[in-house]
């Protein structure tokens, strides 16, 4: 079935070689686009987190372990 959906797409796919049946690399302005989204959830999910209750609890050492594992737990659940 997958050879199928390739013959489809060939035909009017540029992305993809015609030849070799293998996609093109992606150039880095078009994997910076697809990461902007992402990166502007996890920025406000960092800015959620630097509250002054938190920067005045954790040492330095902790507050980056913390950080990471609130915004691991926000990405796994979908909201924070």
């Amino acid at each position: 079935m997958a050879g199928t959906l390739h013959a489809l797409v060939l035909e009017e796919s540029p992305t993809i070689n015609k030849r070799t049946c293998t996609m093109t690399p992606q150039t880095k302005d078009v994997a910076q686009s697809q990461n902007q989204g992402l990166d502007r959830i996890v920025d406000r999910y960092r800015q959620q987190f630097r509250i002054p209750e938190n920067l005045d609890h954790y040492s330095d050492n902790d507050l980056h372990e913390a950080e990471r594992q609130y915004l691991r737990f926000c990405l796994n659940t979908g909201s924070c």
